[in-house]
């Protein structure tokens, strides 16, 4: 398979079609370059798995090095906190793969502050709301 412009990417299904029906499908969430989601897509694919490496829709170019470093590596743009997007890439793996067999729920955010008090304090309670919407959203 190649990339269809709708944002995946995956190899060439050539004669190892077979071998790939027997690779367990992992779908992570979460893969920016830099952090856990990045590393357990390598780990994964290390054990022989078919990894599904997801992101939001604007970090998406950015896995492109995953499938260079992975044979058995895919890209899908998916925001955890939007029920579409979420039902947009389960189908889209199901399709392409048959089934889901590890979820990596990794999607998060996080913040870095160095701000006066007051500032943080208004900053850090508008900042545990987005970070409350992303997990709580992400565990349904």
């Amino acid at each position: 398979m190649a990339n269809d412009g709708a944002g995946a990417s995956s190899e060439v299904a050539g004669d190892g079609e077979a071998e790939q029906q027997q690779q367990p499908v992992v779908l992570i969430t979460g893969c920016a370059n830099g952090g856990i989601g990045y590393e357990y897509c390598l780990a994964f694919s290390a054990l022989g798995c078919r990894v599904v490496a997801t992101d939001i829709p604007d970090r998406v170019p950015d896995l492109a090095d995953l499938v260079d470093l992975a044979a058995a590596m895919d890209t899908l743009p998916l925001d955890v906190t939007s029920e579409s997007s979420v039902e947009s890439a389960v189908r889209r793996v199901l399709a392409d793969h048959g089934r889901i067999d590890v979820l990596v729920n990794n999607a998060g955010v996080g913040q870095v502050n160095s701000v006066p008090a007051a500032i943080a304090r208004s900053t850090a309670a508008s900042g545990h709301k987005q970070n409350a919407r992303v997990s709580l959203r992400s565990s349904d």
